[in-house]
Protein backbone atom coordinates (compact mmCIF):
# COMPACT_ATOMS: atom_id res chain seq x y z
CA UNK A 1 0.00 0.00 0.00
CA UNK A 2 2.81 2.43 0.86
CA UNK A 3 4.39 2.01 -2.57
CA UNK A 4 1.05 2.74 -4.23
CA UNK A 5 0.69 5.94 -2.20
CA UNK A 6 4.21 6.98 -3.10
CA UNK A 7 3.54 6.22 -6.77
CA UNK A 8 0.38 8.34 -6.69
CA UNK A 9 2.26 11.11 -4.90
CA UNK A 10 4.99 11.05 -7.54
CA UNK A 11 2.47 11.20 -10.37
CA UNK A 12 0.69 14.05 -8.59
CA UNK A 13 4.00 15.87 -8.16
CA UNK A 14 4.73 15.49 -11.86
CA UNK A 15 1.29 16.80 -12.80
CA UNK A 16 1.76 19.79 -10.50
CA UNK A 17 5.23 20.38 -11.94
CA UNK A 18 3.82 20.34 -15.48
CA UNK A 19 1.07 22.76 -14.39
CA UNK A 20 3.62 25.08 -12.75
CA UNK A 21 5.85 24.97 -15.86
CA UNK A 22 2.92 25.91 -18.09
CA UNK A 23 1.96 28.74 -15.72
CA UNK A 24 5.50 30.12 -15.81
CA UNK A 25 5.53 29.94 -19.62
CA UNK A 26 2.26 31.90 -19.65
CA UNK A 27 3.76 34.55 -17.37
CA UNK A 28 2.06 33.43 -14.14
CA UNK A 29 4.86 32.04 -11.95
CA UNK A 30 3.93 29.76 -9.08
CA UNK A 31 7.22 29.58 -7.16
CA UNK A 32 5.71 28.12 -3.99
CA UNK A 33 4.24 25.15 -5.87
CA UNK A 34 7.46 24.55 -7.78
CA UNK A 35 9.52 24.79 -4.61
CA UNK A 36 7.22 22.35 -2.83
CA UNK A 37 7.43 19.87 -5.70
CA UNK A 38 11.23 20.16 -5.73
CA UNK A 39 11.29 19.55 -1.97
CA UNK A 40 9.05 16.47 -2.37
CA UNK A 41 11.16 15.05 -5.18
CA UNK A 42 14.41 15.63 -3.30
CA UNK A 43 13.11 13.96 -0.14
CA UNK A 44 11.57 11.03 -2.05
CA UNK A 45 14.77 10.37 -4.00
CA UNK A 46 16.89 10.41 -0.84
CA UNK A 47 14.63 7.96 1.01
CA UNK A 48 15.78 4.35 0.95
CA UNK A 49 13.42 1.40 0.64
CA UNK A 50 13.65 0.33 4.27
CA UNK A 51 12.37 3.76 5.31
CA UNK A 52 9.39 3.33 2.98
CA UNK A 53 8.19 0.31 5.00
CA UNK A 54 7.91 -2.16 2.14
CA UNK A 55 7.30 -5.16 4.38
CA UNK A 56 4.67 -7.31 2.77
CA UNK A 57 5.35 -5.89 -0.69
CA UNK A 58 3.35 -7.79 -3.32
CA UNK A 59 5.45 -9.11 -6.18
CA UNK A 60 3.35 -7.10 -8.66
CA UNK A 61 4.19 -3.92 -6.76
CA UNK A 62 7.87 -4.89 -6.82
CA UNK A 63 7.64 -5.35 -10.60
CA UNK A 64 5.78 -2.08 -11.14
CA UNK A 65 7.53 0.28 -8.75
CA UNK A 66 11.24 -0.53 -8.70
CA UNK A 67 12.00 1.73 -11.66
CA UNK A 68 15.45 1.13 -13.14
CA UNK A 69 16.32 -1.27 -10.31
CA UNK A 70 16.42 -5.04 -10.40
CA UNK A 71 15.37 -4.96 -14.07
CA UNK A 72 16.33 -8.56 -14.82
CA UNK A 73 14.48 -9.84 -11.74
CA UNK A 74 11.40 -7.77 -12.56
CA UNK A 75 11.40 -9.11 -16.13
CA UNK A 76 11.60 -12.78 -15.05
CA UNK A 77 9.11 -12.27 -12.21
CA UNK A 78 6.75 -10.66 -14.71
CA UNK A 79 6.90 -13.89 -16.75
CA UNK A 80 6.05 -15.90 -13.63
CA UNK A 81 2.99 -13.68 -13.13
CA UNK A 82 1.59 -14.28 -16.63
CA UNK A 83 -1.43 -16.50 -17.11
CA UNK A 84 -0.71 -20.22 -17.38
CA UNK A 85 -1.51 -20.17 -21.12
CA UNK A 86 1.04 -17.42 -21.80
CA UNK A 87 3.65 -19.06 -19.60
CA UNK A 88 3.27 -22.33 -21.51
CA UNK A 89 3.62 -20.47 -24.82
CA UNK A 90 6.75 -18.60 -23.67
CA UNK A 91 8.42 -21.26 -21.51
CA UNK A 92 10.53 -22.68 -24.33
CA UNK A 93 12.15 -19.27 -24.69
CA UNK A 94 12.10 -18.24 -21.02
CA UNK A 95 13.56 -21.46 -19.57
CA UNK A 96 17.05 -20.23 -20.48
CA UNK A 97 16.63 -17.31 -18.06
CA UNK A 98 17.18 -18.39 -14.48
CA UNK A 99 16.60 -16.08 -11.53
CA UNK A 100 18.54 -16.21 -8.26
CA UNK A 101 18.46 -14.17 -5.07
CA UNK A 102 19.79 -14.11 -1.55
CA UNK A 103 17.35 -15.11 1.20
CA UNK A 104 18.25 -15.80 4.84
CA UNK A 105 21.96 -15.54 3.94
CA UNK A 106 21.61 -18.28 1.31
CA UNK A 107 21.65 -18.15 -2.47
CA UNK A 108 18.36 -19.51 -3.81
CA UNK A 109 16.78 -20.09 -7.20
CA UNK A 110 13.49 -18.30 -7.74
CA UNK A 111 11.13 -20.67 -9.52
CA UNK A 112 7.88 -18.72 -9.49
CA UNK A 113 5.71 -15.94 -8.17
CA UNK A 114 2.23 -16.28 -6.73
CA UNK A 115 -0.87 -14.23 -7.38
CA UNK A 116 -0.88 -13.90 -3.59
CA UNK A 117 2.29 -11.81 -3.90
CA UNK A 118 5.02 -14.14 -2.66
CA UNK A 119 7.93 -15.65 -4.59
CA UNK A 120 8.95 -19.30 -4.71
CA UNK A 121 12.48 -20.30 -3.78
CA UNK A 122 14.42 -23.53 -4.07
CA UNK A 123 17.95 -24.39 -2.91
CA UNK A 124 18.35 -26.90 -5.78
CA UNK A 125 19.47 -24.75 -8.70
CA UNK A 126 18.42 -27.42 -11.24
CA UNK A 127 14.74 -27.10 -10.28
CA UNK A 128 12.61 -25.20 -12.79
CA UNK A 129 9.36 -25.38 -10.82
CA UNK A 130 8.14 -26.05 -7.33
CA UNK A 131 9.50 -24.54 -4.14
CA UNK A 132 10.92 -25.20 -0.72
CA UNK A 133 10.01 -21.74 0.55
CA UNK A 134 7.36 -19.16 -0.27
CA UNK A 135 8.61 -15.77 0.91
CA UNK A 136 7.97 -12.07 0.56
CA UNK A 137 9.77 -10.49 -2.36
CA UNK A 138 10.96 -7.78 0.02
CA UNK A 139 12.82 -10.45 2.04
CA UNK A 140 15.00 -11.22 -0.98
CA UNK A 141 18.02 -9.30 -2.23
CA UNK A 142 20.91 -9.44 -4.67
CA UNK A 143 18.73 -10.55 -7.58
CA UNK A 144 20.54 -11.86 -10.62
CA UNK A 145 21.05 -14.51 -13.25
CA UNK A 146 23.91 -16.33 -11.55
CA UNK A 147 23.88 -18.75 -8.60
Amino acid sequence: MTDQLIEIGCRMAQELQDFADEAVKAGNPLPSVSALIDEWNEEYQSTNESELNINGLHVDDFIDTHFRKDCYARWVLNHFRLSAALQIDFNEFMNQYMLFCDWNSKRMRCTGASRLGDVWLHSDFTKTSGYEHRVLVSDCSNWGDTP
